[in-house]
């Protein structure tokens, strides 16, 4: 984490989502373009195998995926024109809705009959939309999701692999999210 985060501040890179310690993890990326002041957010609810990755009060990893750090991440910046919030959750290979939440896996439990992501993450993903968020992107499945407008807002479930070496044909798919935005939004 802090070796990469050395090449991102020696290439000018602006990163979020991840830091030495919970305030830096969770704490907004900001720029202003054309007069828009962007607040850019992440965080993720993945965890290591036997070790939690999230960022404590003295020790690195990313910003923890919940509710009440969605919250606190967008009223922080609710003086932003603009909220992106980019979440890493969801299950892997999942490509529609679905109503329970049977699977719990990753790679070594690939499964091509599980294509749907639970209700729950759309829901988590919704939740930050009506805390303030304009658009929401989510990655992690390594399946395309699709486009979901909720609230007069974006919501991109997973937008596939860009680059990965998967050997599962249905994570060839990928797409690139182009938004226009302006101080009313995205369009």
């Amino acid at each position: 984490l802090n070796e990469t985060q050395k090449y991102f501040d020696k290439y000018s890179f602006i990163s979020y989502g991840a830091g030495n310690n919970e305030y830096e993890a969770c704490k907004a990326a900001e720029l202003i373009i054309e007069d828009i002041n962007i607040a850019f957010l992440g965080s993720s609810n993945r965890s290591g195998y036997d070790i939690p990755l999230h960022a404590g009060e003295n020790n690195p990893g990313f910003c923890y995926l919940d509710e009440e750090h969605i919250s606190s991440q967008i009223s922080n910046n609710e003086n932003a024109d603009i909220i992106i919030y980019q979440m890493h959750s969801g299950d892997e290979y999942s490509s529609e809705p679905r109503l329970d939440n049977n699977y719990i896996g990753e790679d070594e439990g690939y499964n091509p009959l599980y294509t749907e992501p639970t209700r729950e993450d759309r829901e988590i993903r919704q939740f930050a939309i009506d805390e303030g968020a304009d658009i929401v992107i989510n990655h992690h499945p390594h399946v395309i999701q699709g486009l979901e407008v909720y609230n007069d807002k974006l919501i991109a479930h997973s937008l596939g692999n860009f680059i990965f070496d998967q050997r599962y044909p249905e994570t060839y798919p990928s797409m690139i999210l182009n938004a226009n935005l302006n101080l009313n939004g995205f369009y």
